[in-house]
């Protein structure tokens, strides 16, 4: 090793020479106070992920070595500096509007093998000394995207948000339930060109909590405000990048780059995407939110969502979370299998280790406040929760085993026990909404679970939202028996009923994913309604088998999508889930078939430790 060039948090990077040859090379290792797992975890997916990327701007690594001292990445010396270093001051307009533009062509040709960096940041694009030769390095948490451009990620079991906190994107933080891709790349581009740009990131606190916080609900003022030397496009460029929203966003790199290239119009991506927005439900939405946010505090309570399957209740939920957020509340979140309905408190063990990794994610100061709150209301009884809830040792520490007792005793100490355990979590500065789904499946010990919590007036702050299948529910159906005892209790608010959107938002939905007005659109549209019925499930899965059959179909000469009415009008659809989903694993290769089988053992979550466990296959070829 010459010299230390850099180093964070986890790593170090110094300039060394490679024996034999002598060669000047850049060797990033895991530092002192590392966690060596994790740090081990990381350069080994940067390596895997890279390894065979020969993409210009890109720096990969081109060995691993295993020395004494851990785990080492070796790495060509372009004698590059950080971006990070010329911070602190704008930067000459000229100078960032040319950076930006050739990084945005680097991350088009990223985008475009199916990499997300999930870390872009100044501390990762790096110059030579003329400002010029721009590079992005670090690919410890990129990861790669299937299909349908979800993110692979990597250690999503870890309790933090993944990323460095003044640039992550709010669907990165890990407190709203948003799919990671590629958009989450151009969010950290906006904020990075912004500090470019401004002189700091718009997020600035030593306590991440409230970063986080502020990337999830503030829009910062027009870097063209603090700099009036910028122009009106790159400042309108990097709000545009910013947006909390995704689909706010540009779409794409190769959009961002059309418009830094002067080129006004907006660019179709050449990946077909569904955006992941609401269509047809705005006052639906504007009830829901009004119910949440104004009526969290006081007294636990139940708001029931219903409608058919494929309607689209969860994404109408998942878009409370982030004005639940705003307004201080933990959203967490858990579901009920059809073919899991003997194991009791299924759901509410997802939602219980779910607010679990949240706690764990805060700062020590924070977490330490969240252990003594529990430890006051559990002692000494709390073994009774690490029964059911083991992971919360994490949390509370090992506790005194409790007496043996009776059946109907032991039943009697669960319930206060589990009574004040949700007391605890739910308070007045952070309110608890827990989203149970597909409630009809719920078990005999959860619908009592849900009786009992409501039922408990000292239960302060405590929302729960419960979807179920209400053509799945009739009159002799224990989740209408519960509704019926809630409602003895305490008036429940009425149902939110959720139907098929109508030919407007099926219109808007087509429009978008095309990146065509909705009058172009309108016969594609009128022949999808017919087909799915309005369900937006099954619009969904008639958009994809449309792309992946060819009748719909990007033209890169025109740089617009094109679509076969006629072919389109002929397809046959499913008017069935389970059909639907049969027919898209028929369509996989024979092994991916395998893998599937095997997965879904597991239920709806599956980690790739665990399928290569079960299948004797490696985690690299189930990459």
């Amino acid at each position: 090793l010459i010299e230390q060039i850099g180093s964070g948090q986890t790593f170090d990077v110094h300039r060394a020479h490679l024996a034999p040859t002598g060669d000047t090379v850049i060797v990033k290792k895991a530092n002192a106070g590392a966690d060596l797992v994790t740090a081990a975890a990381r350069l080994n997916n940067e390596f895997f992920v890279t390894r065979n990327l020969n993409l210009p701007g890109i720096v990969t690594a081109q060995e691993w070595l295993d020395t004494s001292h851990g785990p080492m990445l070796v790495f060509p010396d372009h004698d590059l500096t950080s971006l990070n270093n010329f911070s602190g001051a704008p930067m000459a307009t000229d100078v960032l509007e040319r950076l930006a533009l050739e990084f945005a062509q680097i991350l088009v040709s990223l985008h475009g093998a199916g990499i997300i960096h999930r870390d872009i940041n100044p501390s990762n694009i790096a110059v030579c000394e003329k400002l010029e030769e721009v590079r992005l390095i670090d690919f410890c948490l990129a990861t790669r995207v299937d299909d349908t451009g979800k993110d692979e990620a990597l250690g999503s079991d870890l309790p933090q948000a993944h990323g460095t906190y003044n640039y992550l994107a709010p669907e990165q933080t890990g407190r709203i339930d948003r799919n990671v891709d590629h958009r989450s790349d151009l969010y950290a581009t906006g904020i990075s060109l912004y500090e470019l740009a401004t002189g700091n990131p718009p997020f600035l606190n030593p306590d991440p909590e409230i970063i986080i916080h502020r990337h999830l609900t503030e829009t910062p003022p027009q870097p063209k405000d603090i700099n009036p030397a910028l122009s009106d496009r790159m400042s309108e460029t990097i709000m545009r990048l910013i947006e909390k929203n995704p689909e706010d966003r540009f779409q794409s790199a190769a959009g961002l780059l059309a418009t830094l290239s002067n080129n006004g119009k907006r660019k179709a991506s050449s990946t077909f995407s569904i955006p992941n927005r609401l269509y047809g439900r705005t006052e639906l939405q504007a009830q829901l939110t009004a119910n949440i946010t104004n009526g969290m505090h006081g007294h636990s309570r139940m708001l029931r969502v219903a409608g058919p399957s494929g309607n689209g209740k969860s994404a109408l939920i998942s878009h409370l979370v982030s004005p639940a957020i705003a307004a201080g509340a933990n959203f967490v979140q858990g579901k009920f299998e059809q073919f899991d309905q003997t194991r009791p408190y299924g759901a509410f063990i997802a939602v219980f280790d779910m607010l679990l990794r949240k706690i764990r994610s805060q700062p020590e100061q924070v977490v330490k406040k969240w252990r003594t709150r529990l430890l006051d209301a559990l002692s000494p009884n709390g073994q009774v929760i690490l029964d059911i809830l083991p992971d919360y040792e994490k949390l509370i520490d090992s506790q005194p085993k409790v007496p043996e007792l009776g059946l109907a005793e032991a039943q009697i100490r669960m319930s206060i026990v589990f009574r004040r355990f949700v007391g605890a979590l739910a308070s007045a500065d952070q309110p608890l909404i827990v989203f149970l789904d597909d409630l009809q499946w719920s078990d005999p010990a959860s619908r009592w679970l849900i009786e009992l919590l409501l039922a408990d007036r000292s239960i302060q702050n405590l929302t729960i939202i419960a979807a179920y299948r209400d053509n799945e529910v009739g009159a002799s159906h224990p989740v209408t028996h519960l509704f019926a005892q809630l409602d003895e209790g305490a008036t429940l608010p009425p149902v939110v009923n959720v139907g098929p959107l109508n030919l407007s938002a099926v219109s808007n939905m087509v429009a978008d994913c095309l990146s065509q007005t909705t009058k172009n659109v309108a016969p594609l549209a009128k022949i999808i309604m017919a087909k799915t019925g309005g369900n937006p499930f099954f619009i969904r899965q008639f958009l994809l088998a449309l792309v992946r059959k060819g009748f719909v179909r990007f033209v890169p000469k025109t740089g617009r999508w094109k679509w076969d009415e006629n072919s389109t009008a002929a397809e046959e659809i499913t008017d069935n889930v389970a059909d639907m989903v049969v027919e898209r694993i028929l369509d996989l290769p024979k092994d991916t078939q395998d893998a599937v089988t095997l997965a879904s053992c597991f239920g709806n979550t599956f980690s790739k430790a665990d399928l290569a466990l079960a299948s004797s296959i490696s985690q690299d070829a189930i990459e």
